[in-house]
């Protein structure tokens, strides 16, 4: 009777009939329960792939495989009709999304069946370039594009400027990611740049200051009890985001005791419609509150004191910093928050063990983010919260067979060994492995040499990065 309901709905639609706010409204949300139903009905094994031919000869098959709309790359299975693919859904056996999908999963059918998608070569020959100039691109094919671009690496290489290639790595696979550094190293050039300085570089190097592990995190959001998430979106955009939405629910409505979340965020997000609670906090002052909060715990001894005194180094210097310059009082009129909530805050956390604090974008993409992060990360060591359920984990890969050593010639060693563009490992980033930002000022200020050549491999940084405009 549903699927009747939808089908008379769209059928005026398509008559021309005006459509009111309220019955749109309806119609959203019938045929979303309509789709509801078609997920629950939908195979559960997913394994290998499995095909079936009916009477007619039409070949339907289910295909595992993983979405490639964000670096989460979660698993998911693709409904092959006839040759074609016509839906995307979520894989069972994934312990990461339980089989389930973000609804970036869905927009793979259209990237895929975009009737402007290009899928050929386009050589630009309007030499002049600005805004509202049309490029004037023309399309060759592959072997002339191909040729093209190795004769141009030949060049340079062979006149002793290897260094001067750019390299631009996006969203990529692990493998790719292998192949494209190992192209770099091979050919000579240290500006192999990551989009990761755009993206989650912060949150890594901030656990690397913390505890040497340069990689991102995951956490354990089935068995915490409290969630501090700072600037974190985890129903928009937080990777990995269909793992997210699925523990949300689970958090919240299929455990007896429901964990807590409280939203720390200068922006009134979905996320944090739909937590217990939101703190309004001034942006970029996002540190300053995690060591007030860790000041509380720290001054009420709420924090794991076996945990500190085994696993940690450097305590007193880290208690003295915070205790004598991060008073709740002190921080209360930058953050934008008085000292009494900060206080409240504070002893929640600590009490509720496990809990977690949870690091997104929105706190530390901003200068210094790095230190940021590393001060929010302090919160989960200070409740001990790291290595055990409900706390911080850390994602361990499969270890693959090694890649044979890269070969280096002279002129790969020479180039290999110049300064790279993004001034990573200088004095004035000596932390950071991706200054992804720096690039354009480089190349702008032509320091420290020029560049002669770019190659982009999955990536769209005038997009992504704050100021376009260089």
């Amino acid at each position: 009777m549903k699927n009747d309901q939808v089908s008379r709905s769209k059928s005026r639609l398509q008559n021309g009939k005006k459509l009111s706010r309220r019955t749109f409204l309806k119609l959203s949300a019938l045929t979303g329960s309509v789709l509801g139903v078609s997920h629950a009905a939908g195979p559960v094994v997913a394994g290998a792939p499995s095909q079936k031919t009916d009477q007619n000869g039409h070949r339907e098959e289910w295909v595992p495989t993983s979405c490639l709309n964000c670096p989460a790359r979660c698993a998911t299975r693709v409904r092959i009709a006839n040759g074609k693919a016509v839906k995307v859904a979520g894989n069972s056996l994934s312990r990461v999304s339980d089989g389930k999908t973000c609804p970036r999963a869905h927009i793979g059918l259209q990237v895929l069946y975009d009737r402007e998608r290009i899928n050929a070569p386009l050589r630009r020959t309007n030499k002049e370039k600005g805004r509202n100039i049309d490029p004037k691109w023309t399309p060759i094919s592959w072997d002339q594009a191909l040729d093209e671009v190795t004769n141009r690496l030949k060049s340079l290489r062979g006149s002793g400027q290897a260094h001067r290639l750019l390299l631009f790595s996006g969203l990529n696979t692990v493998s790719a990611e292998d192949l494209i550094s190992r192209f770099a190293e091979a050919y000579g050039t240290p500006n192999l740049i990551s989009h990761n300085g755009l993206d989650n570089e912060a949150e890594k190097s901030g656990n690397w200051m913390a505890d040497g592990q340069y990689n991102g995190c995951a956490y354990d959001l089935d068995h915490t009890n409290y969630i501090l998430a700072f600037g974190a979106d985890l129903l928009e955009s937080a990777r990995p985001l269909a793992r997210y939405l699925r523990k949300w629910g689970k958090i919240r409505r299929e455990r007896p005791n429901r964990a807590k979340v409280v939203v720390i965020h200068s922006r009134y997000s979905l996320t944090a419609a739909n937590a217990d609670e939101w703190i309004p906090l001034q942006p970029g002052t996002d540190a300053a509150l995690a060591m007030a909060i860790a000041h509380v715990i720290l001054r009420e001894d709420l924090y794991d004191t076996a945990f500190v005194k085994q696993w940690t180094e450097g305590f007193e210097a880290y208690r003295n910093l915070v205790l004598s310059q991060y008073s709740p009082k002190a921080v209360s009129s930058l953050v934008g928050l008085a000292a009494e909530e900060i206080e409240r805050i504070a002893r929640e956390f600590a009490t509720a063990r496990p809990a977690l604090a949870i690091r997104g974008k929105a706190a530390i993409n901003w200068p210094n983010g790095s230190y940021t992060s590393y001060a929010i990360f302090c919160l989960n060591a200070l409740v001990g919260s790291i290595d055990i359920p409900g706390g911080v984990l850390y994602q361990e890969n499969p270890k693959y067979k090694e890649m044979p050593p890269v070969v280096q010639d002279d002129l790969a060693r020479k180039g290999s060994g110049e300064q790279g563009l993004d001034l990573h490992g200088t004095d004035q980033f000596p932390a950071a492995r991706a200054v992804t930002n720096q690039v354009p000022e480089s190349i702008l200020g032509g320091k420290p040499y020029p560049v002669e050549m770019a190659l982009g491999f999955n990536s769209n940084f005038s997009m992504l990065e704050p100021g376009p405009g260089r």
